[in-house]
């Protein structure tokens, strides 16, 4: 709350929001329109897994996460979850 106070914090938490956003409705829309096997998928599990360190390494406050995530790393993991789609 404190960060949320700053002169910057709204514009910073937007602006967060609006980078993490894409993802989230990528995995949204995967898992609803996806069979039970399909939600359950190894690659995808990784993915959401992965959106989640992102999530901490944005928001948390100085908090390390498990595993380096960046946007590069996450575009790289979805490129596995619909490669997997084409097998």
């Amino acid at each position: 709350l404190a960060r949320l106070h700053s002169p910057d914090g709204v514009a910073r938490d937007t602006r967060l929001i609006h980078e993490i956003e894409p993802w989230l409705v990528k995995l949204r829309i995967r898992v609803e329109q996806g069979t039970p096997s399909q939600r359950a998928e190894a690659e995808l599990v990784l993915f959401r897994w992965m959106l989640e360190e992102y999530r901490v390494s944005l928001w948390g406050a100085n908090q390390e996460t498990i595993v380096p995530v960046s946007p590069k790393r996450l575009e790289q993991q979805w490129e596995r979850v619909v490669a997997n789609d084409q097998r």
